[in-house]
């Protein structure tokens, strides 16, 4: 489209960088195919189960976990091998450039007529109420069922990735807009964005798997150096890196130094 008073339009950013930028997400088409949904679909609802069962559902409940699985990625390579798509790579890379880590990885089951625990308005780095002229972490959220206004699709509230404050209700309310997104796409989104899930009015499962890759100065939520260095170890040094094996603070002097000398072999 022509337009004209500026002194430069920016024709090299990808699409994907400029509606992060300026809207705070992006929804990007047909990542994943319907025969990876099936056995993603099946693999969550097992390991839900297993998970649950270490647990009674009144404590879950008391601290909002019930229909959260937590680091899927521990008990099945598949939800290894959908951080690795090509798309999802160069979606991260662009944002955060070659050295980042996987921050935090949840399935989360929106069960029908239900509410859940994420559809409280909040960042998926919570607490941290703050800009920075740089991104601190990308969301790719793997929409595993469809995602619409009966199921309960997320809300997301424009330009909040570049608010240093938390605002307030009514003004969520008035500028929220909810995201379709169909079963295989996946919602890219700026990790400082406020959003909220909806309410599940169907009669199915919403299923979807919501992946935090950040810059490795953010904690990890869970440390996958140590749960998953036994899974993982001998996978390679790219997927490492990004599990953050090598991000993990030393144990000791003696480890601190032997990294550097690691490091300098290289």
């Amino acid at each position: 489209m022509y337009s004209y008073g500026f002194d430069k339009q920016n024709k090299n950013q990808e699409l994907i960088s400029e509606s992060l930028f300026l809207n705070g997400y992006y929804v990007l088409k047909n990542v994943l195919q319907s025969e990876e949904l099936k056995e993603i679909r099946v693999k969550i609802d097992k390991y839900l189960l297993q998970q649950e069962s270490v647990f009674t559902n009144r404590e879950l409940e008391s601290i909002g976990e019930v229909n959260q699985l937590r680091a899927p990625i521990q008990y099945d390579e598949v939800f290894l091998n959908i951080l690795m798509k090509p798309q999802i790579i160069d979606f991260v890379k662009g944002q955060l450039g070659e050295y980042y880590i996987l921050q935090q990885q949840n399935a989360v089951v929106n069960q029908p007529n239900s509410e859940h625990h994420q559809s409280a308005w909040h960042r998926d780095l919570p607490y941290l109420n703050l800009t920075s002229s740089k991104l601190l972490a990308v969301n790719a959220y793997f929409c595993i069922d469809e995602f619409n206004p009966r199921t309960g699709a997320t809300f997301f509230v424009p330009h909040t990735h570049k608010a240093d404050f938390f605002p307030s209700d009514q003004f969520l309310k008035n500028n929220a807009i909810q995201v379709n997104a169909e079963a295989g796409d996946v919602i890219l989104f700026d990790t400082m964005i406020i959003h909220r899930a909806g309410e599940n009015i169907s009669d199915y499962k919403r299923r979807g798997i919501n992946s935090v890759f950040s810059r490795s100065i953010i904690r990890q939520q869970i440390d996958y150096s140590v749960l998953l260095k036994d899974k993982y170890q001998n996978h390679s040094q790219e997927i490492q890196q990004i599990l953050g094996f090598d991000c993990a603070s030393p144990s000791s002097v003696k480890e601190f130094r032997q990294r550097f000398l690691y490091r300098k072999s290289k």
